[in-house]
Formats: C-alpha cells, structure tokens, sequence
C-alpha cells in the first residue's frame, strides 16, 4: 500500500466486498444503538404522569429526546471537543462510579435481613446505617 491515494483504492479484488460489508455493519450497529437508547429515555419519560402531560404522544417524546441529543452532540463537534470529552469522562468515571457504588451499598442494606447484616459487620455497623 501507498501514502497517496484513496486506501480504498489500494484494495484489491473481493476485499472490497468486506470492506463494504464491515462498515455497513458499523453503520447499523449504531443506528440500532440510536434505537436501543432512544427507547429506554422514551420509556422512562412517558412512564411518569409529567412525561405524559408534556409531551402526550410517543412521536413528541422521541422528535424532542433526539433533538436535545442532537444539540448536546454538537458541543462534541466544536473546537473544544475533546476537552468537553475529558470533561465528562472525569466526572462518568470518577463521580457517577462513586454514586452508583453508594447507592449500590445502599441497596444493599435493604435486601438482607438484619440479622445476617449484624452477623457480617456487628451491631454498631448495622445502627449506623439503619
């Protein structure tokens, strides 16, 4: 392979044929991801009595989550992309790890019965936290 020209170009016979294929691949594995994300926001916004007075129709929930997804992708788009991702990859990582490990913990304490959380940690732990 060369430097100059087309990659695509640089290709030969039925590699071609694969190459198409895996990017069409790509191509719908994001367009089904699109799908998957836009149903669960819908879902959790049309299961609130709010959600179904704001937006009354399934149509007006998805036009308005993938417009506001749009907007907020744009930010991506920008100069500053990359710093906006360091941004939120700081604060997904580290906070929301953190918050999702608290309300783990929580969550927790509220499935086993108090007696095996006193037989675990003692009974000083289980007063604290109950």
């Amino acid at each position: 392979m060369t430097l100059t020209g087309s990659s695509l170009d640089d290709i030969s016979g039925g590699s071609k044929f694969f190459v198409a294929l895996f990017f069409l691949t790509l191509w719908l594995l994001g367009i089904d991801s699109a799908f998957s994300m836009l149903d669960a926001c819908k879902t959790g916004i049309m299961d609130t009595e709010t959600g179904q007075r704001l937006f009354r129709s399934k149509e007006i929930c998805c036009s308005a989550v993938t417009v506001l997804a749009f907007l907020v992708s744009l930010l991506f788009c920008l100069d500053t992309g990359l710093y906006w991702l360091d941004i939120v990859d700081y604060f997904v990582n580290n906070w929301g790890m953190l918050f999702i490990g608290f309300t783990e913990t929580m969550a927790l304490s509220w499935v086993f019965m108090r007696s095996q959380r006193v037989a675990m940690v003692g009974q000083k732990a289980c007063d604290i936290w109950d």
